[in-house]
């Protein structure tokens, strides 16, 4: 299961705009229709989106809009995708120079793959649960057997909307396999504030821990908080120590040759996922400096694990790495500093926008 695209709607405050972005949200919505509890005007836009630096796309979001209106907000040029989630014409979609997902309302147990045909210019297709008094945001449901149905006979990217929240959300990306997701209520507090801890169950941020041939009572006292999703070893602990915990674990391996066996793979069969890093006899992890990432290219062309690279990532080169050895995650950490401990904003930003550049 691969992570979907995660779009967060209603956004009308700088600070929840700014907090979904560093979160690695893929976009974020702005609804601009008056009815709508959560409307917003093309002028206080730049506002909102202030911080944002290119790092998610926006998306204006309409209900059976006039041309005119949507021109004006597609003028601020801060529009990268338009939402309409009315009764629109794909004529009136398409009249845009500017790429659009077209919102389809579920009120019957049968959807035909012609209405995704009527439809056929649209970037995405959104599925979401019918409402005669609202158009989107209900916090309801639809039968989402419906949507996994025609997900599974055609090929067109099928964003999931309508009720959710951090409680079904995984629920909906295993049984479904969307292209994306959509939310809104589901992350609220009141209609248009975004609730933080919401917001961060949603979009799921693991938590992990990283150890380094610790002792099992240094592990326990860790994982007795409640708080730890992920135990990350990163020193000479054996399968065994590490699959003693009841909690899913990544084991590091040091790269230092120019040949991984894969048989070392297999060492640690037990692990959720294998990191590969760069080798030193000063530190574990942290050091700045890369590996031969051929060596991890051509593990990776060999193997169905899940492997993460790490060891002197930044800005400048992660594009790279996930073009040329497409792993299933990268891992950062002096990279993106300033110095050791504290997070640079900004390369943290330009960090998560080119690595998700090259899957957008």
């Amino acid at each position: 299961m691969t992570q979907p695209w995660i779009k967060i709607c209603g956004i009308t405050q700088n600070k929840d705009a700014d907090y979904a972005a560093q979160l690695g949200v893929n976009a974020l919505g702005f609804v601009f229709y008056s009815k709508s509890p959560r409307s917003i005007s093309s002028k206080v836009l730049p506002k909102i989106i202030e911080n944002l630096k290119g790092s998610v796309s926006i998306v204006a979001l309409f209900v059976d809009p006039t041309k005119d209106e949507v021109s004006e907000v597609l003028d601020s040029g801060l529009i990268d995708l338009i939402q309409f989630h009315g009764n629109e014409s794909e004529e009136f979609c398409s009249s845009f120079d500017t790429p659009y997902m077209k919102a389809l309302h579920i009120k019957d147990q049968f959807l035909p793959l012609s209405v995704f045909d009527k439809y056929s210019s649209a970037r995405y297709l959104l599925l979401d649960t019918f409402s005669r008094k609202v158009s989107g945001g209900t916090g309801k449901t639809f039968d989402w057997s419906i949507a996994r149905d025609a997900i599974e006979k055609t090929s067109r990217e099928i964003i999931i909307a309508g009720g959710l929240n951090s409680t079904n959300v995984e629920h909906v990306v295993k049984a479904i396999n969307p292209f994306g997701v959509d939310v809104s209520s589901g992350v609220e507090s009141a209609p248009g504030t975004k609730d933080m801890t919401k917001l961060d169950r949603f979009v799921r941020v693991s938590v992990v821990a990283l150890f380094v041939d610790p002792t099992k009572d240094e592990v326990s006292e860790v994982l007795d908080s409640g708080l730890i999703d992920l135990i990350q070893f990163h020193g000479n602990e054996s399968e065994e120590f590490c699959s003693s915990f009841d909690t899913p674990y990544m084991k590091a391996l040091h790269i230092k040759d120019q040949f991984l066996p894969l048989s070392v793979f297999d060492k640690y069969s037990s692990a959720r996922y294998l990191l590969l890093d760069t080798f030193s006899r000063k530190v574990s992890g942290g050091t700045g400096k890369t590996f031969d990432w051929s060596i991890a290219r051509d593990a990776i062309e060999k193997t169905s694990r899940e492997i993460i690279i790490a060891g002197g990532l930044n800005s400048t080169n992660v594009e790279h790495v996930v073009k040329a050895i497409n792993p299933f995650g990268v891992d950062v950490s002096s990279g993106v500093e300033s110095a050791p401990g504290t997070k640079d904003m900004t390369k943290l930003d330009r960090f998560v926008r080119e690595a998700r550049s090259v899957r957008s």
